[in-house]
Protein backbone atom coordinates (compact mmCIF):
# COMPACT_ATOMS: atom_id res chain seq x y z
CA UNK A 1 0.00 0.00 0.00
CA UNK A 2 1.53 3.40 -0.99
CA UNK A 3 1.58 6.27 1.61
CA UNK A 4 -0.57 8.00 -0.75
CA UNK A 5 -3.59 5.52 -0.29
CA UNK A 6 -2.43 5.19 3.77
CA UNK A 7 -3.40 8.74 3.75
CA UNK A 8 -6.43 8.37 2.37
CA UNK A 9 -7.65 5.38 3.67
CA UNK A 10 -6.68 7.61 7.67
CA UNK A 11 -8.41 10.55 5.88
CA UNK A 12 -11.73 8.66 5.36
CA UNK A 13 -11.94 6.86 8.44
CA UNK A 14 -11.79 10.51 10.30
CA UNK A 15 -14.06 11.45 8.54
CA UNK A 16 -16.21 8.37 8.94
CA UNK A 17 -15.64 8.87 12.52
CA UNK A 18 -16.39 12.61 12.34
CA UNK A 19 -20.02 11.52 11.20
CA UNK A 20 -21.32 9.57 13.67
CA UNK A 21 -24.09 11.36 15.07
CA UNK A 22 -23.53 11.73 19.09
CA UNK A 23 -26.36 12.52 21.70
CA UNK A 24 -25.82 13.66 25.49
CA UNK A 25 -27.05 11.62 28.21
CA UNK A 26 -29.73 13.37 30.76
CA UNK A 27 -31.21 10.61 32.43
CA UNK A 28 -32.21 11.09 36.36
CA UNK A 29 -34.98 9.95 38.97
CA UNK A 30 -36.58 13.20 38.60
CA UNK A 31 -37.89 11.70 34.97
CA UNK A 32 -39.68 9.32 37.22
CA UNK A 33 -40.47 11.05 40.48
CA UNK A 34 -41.74 13.91 41.63
CA UNK A 35 -39.70 15.78 44.15
CA UNK A 36 -42.38 14.71 47.07
CA UNK A 37 -42.31 11.47 45.31
CA UNK A 38 -38.36 11.41 46.49
CA UNK A 39 -38.57 12.28 50.10
CA UNK A 40 -39.42 10.71 53.21
CA UNK A 41 -40.41 11.96 57.04
CA UNK A 42 -38.93 9.98 59.51
CA UNK A 43 -39.27 10.90 63.25
CA UNK A 44 -36.11 10.33 63.86
CA UNK A 45 -33.01 12.69 64.42
CA UNK A 46 -30.45 13.01 61.31
CA UNK A 47 -27.99 11.37 63.84
CA UNK A 48 -30.58 8.06 63.87
CA UNK A 49 -31.03 8.11 60.57
CA UNK A 50 -27.77 8.72 59.34
CA UNK A 51 -26.01 5.05 59.88
CA UNK A 52 -29.35 3.29 58.80
CA UNK A 53 -29.46 5.37 55.59
CA UNK A 54 -25.84 4.67 54.38
CA UNK A 55 -26.24 0.42 55.81
CA UNK A 56 -29.06 0.51 53.60
CA UNK A 57 -27.32 1.87 50.40
CA UNK A 58 -23.79 0.04 51.30
CA UNK A 59 -25.96 -3.38 51.32
CA UNK A 60 -27.24 -2.50 47.52
CA UNK A 61 -23.45 -2.25 46.64
CA UNK A 62 -23.33 1.60 46.90
CA UNK A 63 -20.37 3.41 49.08
CA UNK A 64 -20.24 7.07 50.37
CA UNK A 65 -18.27 9.02 48.36
CA UNK A 66 -18.14 12.73 49.65
CA UNK A 67 -20.79 14.51 51.34
CA UNK A 68 -21.23 18.41 51.92
CA UNK A 69 -23.30 20.50 54.58
CA UNK A 70 -24.96 23.07 52.86
CA UNK A 71 -26.61 24.04 56.17
CA UNK A 72 -26.13 23.66 59.81
CA UNK A 73 -28.91 21.50 59.96
CA UNK A 74 -28.41 19.34 56.52
CA UNK A 75 -26.14 16.98 54.94
CA UNK A 76 -26.08 15.41 51.43
CA UNK A 77 -24.38 12.21 51.26
CA UNK A 78 -23.65 11.25 47.68
CA UNK A 79 -23.10 7.61 46.96
CA UNK A 80 -21.67 5.91 43.69
CA UNK A 81 -22.02 2.25 43.17
CA UNK A 82 -22.00 -0.95 40.23
CA UNK A 83 -25.49 -1.68 38.75
CA UNK A 84 -24.65 -5.55 39.03
CA UNK A 85 -27.43 -5.72 41.46
CA UNK A 86 -29.87 -3.85 39.38
CA UNK A 87 -29.16 -5.47 36.20
CA UNK A 88 -29.40 -8.93 37.50
CA UNK A 89 -32.62 -8.21 38.60
CA UNK A 90 -34.24 -6.74 35.47
CA UNK A 91 -32.16 -9.52 33.18
CA UNK A 92 -30.21 -6.66 31.63
CA UNK A 93 -26.63 -6.94 32.32
CA UNK A 94 -26.37 -8.74 28.66
CA UNK A 95 -27.32 -5.47 27.17
CA UNK A 96 -25.03 -3.60 29.43
CA UNK A 97 -22.06 -6.11 28.57
CA UNK A 98 -23.03 -6.08 24.40
CA UNK A 99 -23.05 -2.32 24.89
CA UNK A 100 -19.34 -2.06 25.68
CA UNK A 101 -19.93 -0.07 28.86
CA UNK A 102 -19.38 0.23 32.26
CA UNK A 103 -22.82 1.33 33.72
CA UNK A 104 -23.19 2.15 37.17
CA UNK A 105 -25.45 4.55 39.68
CA UNK A 106 -24.72 7.74 41.66
CA UNK A 107 -27.20 9.31 44.29
CA UNK A 108 -27.85 12.19 46.43
CA UNK A 109 -29.63 12.14 49.71
CA UNK A 110 -30.23 15.43 51.85
CA UNK A 111 -30.79 14.75 55.45
CA UNK A 112 -32.38 17.37 56.78
CA UNK A 113 -33.60 17.32 60.83
CA UNK A 114 -35.69 19.75 62.24
CA UNK A 115 -34.19 21.75 64.93
CA UNK A 116 -35.87 20.79 68.48
CA UNK A 117 -38.53 18.68 66.38
CA UNK A 118 -36.86 14.88 66.84
CA UNK A 119 -37.58 14.61 62.75
CA UNK A 120 -35.85 14.35 59.78
CA UNK A 121 -36.67 15.36 56.21
CA UNK A 122 -34.82 12.34 53.45
CA UNK A 123 -34.64 13.89 50.32
CA UNK A 124 -33.16 11.40 47.31
CA UNK A 125 -31.52 12.20 43.53
CA UNK A 126 -30.06 9.77 41.52
CA UNK A 127 -28.21 9.46 38.00
CA UNK A 128 -26.38 6.77 35.63
CA UNK A 129 -23.00 6.78 35.54
CA UNK A 130 -21.57 6.06 31.70
CA UNK A 131 -17.53 4.71 33.17
CA UNK A 132 -17.96 5.78 36.66
CA UNK A 133 -19.06 9.57 35.85
CA UNK A 134 -22.65 10.70 36.32
CA UNK A 135 -24.24 12.08 33.75
CA UNK A 136 -25.49 15.62 33.93
CA UNK A 137 -29.39 16.20 34.35
CA UNK A 138 -31.89 18.63 34.24
CA UNK A 139 -32.63 19.04 38.15
CA UNK A 140 -28.95 19.22 39.20
CA UNK A 141 -29.64 22.32 40.37
CA UNK A 142 -31.37 21.23 43.44
CA UNK A 143 -27.42 20.50 44.11
CA UNK A 144 -26.49 24.13 43.83
CA UNK A 145 -25.78 24.37 47.66
CA UNK A 146 -23.42 22.22 47.97
CA UNK A 147 -21.15 23.31 44.80
CA UNK A 148 -21.69 20.36 42.73
CA UNK A 149 -21.08 20.18 39.27
CA UNK A 150 -20.85 17.47 36.46
CA UNK A 151 -19.67 17.31 32.70
CA UNK A 152 -21.69 15.87 30.24
CA UNK A 153 -21.14 12.62 29.15
CA UNK A 154 -21.72 11.91 25.22
CA UNK A 155 -22.18 8.93 23.72
CA UNK A 156 -22.96 7.07 19.85
CA UNK A 157 -26.34 7.86 18.88
CA UNK A 158 -27.48 4.20 18.62
CA UNK A 159 -25.55 3.02 21.43
CA UNK A 160 -26.80 -0.16 22.67
CA UNK A 161 -27.66 1.02 26.38
CA UNK A 162 -29.10 4.29 25.91
CA UNK A 163 -32.76 2.70 27.82
CA UNK A 164 -30.57 1.75 30.64
CA UNK A 165 -29.26 5.47 31.53
CA UNK A 166 -32.69 6.72 31.96
CA UNK A 167 -33.02 6.98 35.82
CA UNK A 168 -35.14 4.05 35.72
CA UNK A 169 -33.14 1.43 37.83
CA UNK A 170 -32.19 4.99 40.23
CA UNK A 171 -36.01 5.62 40.42
CA UNK A 172 -36.52 1.43 41.62
CA UNK A 173 -33.57 2.10 44.19
CA UNK A 174 -34.98 5.10 45.82
CA UNK A 175 -38.44 3.77 46.08
CA UNK A 176 -36.28 0.68 47.69
CA UNK A 177 -34.87 2.45 50.37
CA UNK A 178 -37.45 4.94 51.29
CA UNK A 179 -39.70 1.61 52.20
CA UNK A 180 -36.64 -0.17 53.86
CA UNK A 181 -35.79 3.60 55.92
CA UNK A 182 -39.63 3.58 56.42
CA UNK A 183 -39.60 0.00 58.14
CA UNK A 184 -36.61 0.40 59.82
CA UNK A 185 -37.00 3.74 61.51
CA UNK A 186 -41.14 3.11 62.46
CA UNK A 187 -42.76 5.77 64.45
CA UNK A 188 -42.02 5.61 68.12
Amino acid sequence: MTSTVRRAALVCCVALVACIPMKTLRGSSGTFLTPMGAKVNVKRTAADVTPVLQEVFMQRGFQVISKATPAPNATVFFFRGSRAVVNSQNNTSDDVLSAGGQIGSWFAVRVTEEVGANKSVVAFYGKPTVYGKEVCADQDDQLRDTNYTCTDVRVNADWPAGQLVEGREETEIITAVIATLTERLPER
